[in-house]
């Protein structure tokens, strides 16, 4: 089976790579990744993918001018590939955006027959699908000629379906619909955290990690701390990142005394575990959030989370199961979550580790496979042992 891959964002980080090497692992799939980039952009090469199974190309396929009228941009992508690919080669096309390169499967696949897989991430929802009905309406159109559509997370599918619901009446699109995650480092998985049986009952620890914008919602989680330590819990933040909002939060912190401690960004993941060992619940109340994979890196290690309702990971987890969904904008519900995680943390860290397994990319690849043979009709492979709690959110 050949796969046909585009993804604008391939340069930009790691996840589609480790999702391209992932699904190596089916000897019978061959994959190309195209990656359309506007003119003048950096010539990107990653030779390391290079295999005999994988191959990229790099195109520089439409202006920075192109991105304000959609449409063209997605006609130049198409063309572009047209001219340079053996499109009728194929057997399906994965478009891992819905508009720019979405537009442009459903181009080709008009053009060729070859049905394509759509996903939906997040400048799909917080962007296009933001700028008003003619959007929505183009955006549910690629998803209908689509053979299948995948989302991130159970929230945003039901975000995305109830926009282009006055198109889709009869839920058609609802009806070909995955919800497939991104995978976590397999390093994670590797070295999972102990259980967490606290001494100290009064005590909490949080941690946050990641970028400091206004987006993640970093100053409510500090203004948390007050109530929580009111309430008589001994309340602390660690806070590992950096971003604009820096200068903006050490000076909130300020008031908060000691409590609060700024760790320089890192990536490192052993020193990221290190800090993890530490903490008694990650807190990321993003406004918005496409997925969030920092906080299945948490639930590797045990920690509890709390995350914003009805984005991210939300609809993957009951409340009270590994944390708590909160409204970001309510410091009572961010207050509250914290508190029954410090009152339940022993039994919310043992289902943490649990629950993290399920979201490795073998197993992220896994569901993959059994799509692309379920829609190009070749015999499906058999699902590995324990991939049916993943297969519950598509329901």
């Amino acid at each position: 089976m050949r796969v046909f891959h585009i993804g604008g964002d391939y340069p930009f980080t790691p996840l589609y790579r480790q999702l391209l090497v992932s699904l190596e692992s089916d000897r019978d799939l061959c994959q190309t990744m195209y990656v359309p980039l506007p003119i003048g952009t950096q010539n990107y090469r990653n030779n390391d993918l290079e295999t005999a199974q994988s191959s990229v190309i790099y195109s520089q396929d439409y202006s920075k001018l192109d991105r304000f009228t959609l449409r063209r941009k997605v006609g130049k992508i198409a063309a572009s590939i047209i001219r340079q690919v053996d499109v009728p080669t194929f057997d399906i096309i994965h478009t891992h955006y819905l508009f720019s390169n979405g537009g442009a499967a459903q181009l080709l696949s008009a053009r060729t027959g070859i049905p394509y897989i759509s996903a939906v991430r997040n400048t799909d929802v917080n962007l296009y699908l933001r700028l008003g009905l003619p959007f929505q309406r183009y955006g549910y159109e690629i998803m209908r000629d689509a053979s299948a559509v995948v989302f991130l997370s159970p929230a945003y599918r039901d975000h995305v379906l109830g926009l282009v619901k006055r198109w889709d009446p009869g839920g058609e699109v609802r009806a070909k619909s995955h919800v497939i995650p991104n995978g976590i480092h397999q390093s994670w998985l590797d070295n999972t955290g102990a259980v967490r049986d606290r001494v100290d009952a009064n005590a909490v620890r949080i941690i946050y990690i990641g970028g400091l914008t206004r987006n993640k919602n970093i100053e409510r989680t500090i203004l948390a701390l007050r109530p929580l330590r009111a309430s008589g819990l001994n309340a602390s933040l660690t806070i590992i990142g950096k971003g604009p909002q820096e200068e903006h939060l050490r000076k909130l912190a300020a008031k908060c005394g000691e409590a609060v401690t700024f760790i320089p960004f890192t990536s490192d993941r052993d020193k990221l575990r290190g800090y993890m060992a530490e903490a008694d619940v990650f807190v990321m109340a993003s406004h918005t959030e496409t997925f969030g994979l920092v906080y299945i890196e948490s639930l590797s290690q045990g920690l509890p989370i709390v995350w914003t309702r009805g984005e991210g990971i939300d609809g993957y987890f009951p409340d009270g199961d590994v944390g708590y969904g909160v409204n970001p904008r309510s410091l009572p519900e961010i207050v509250d979550a914290v508190a029954k995680v410090a009152q339940h943390r022993q039994a919310l860290s043992d289902r943490a580790v649990s629950a993290a397994k399920d979201f490795s990319w073998s197993e992220v690849a896994s569901r993959y496979h059994q799509l692309y043979r379920r829609l190009t009709g070749l015999t499906p492979v058999a699902v590995p042992a324990g991939s049916e709690t993943l297969a519950e959110v598509d329901r």
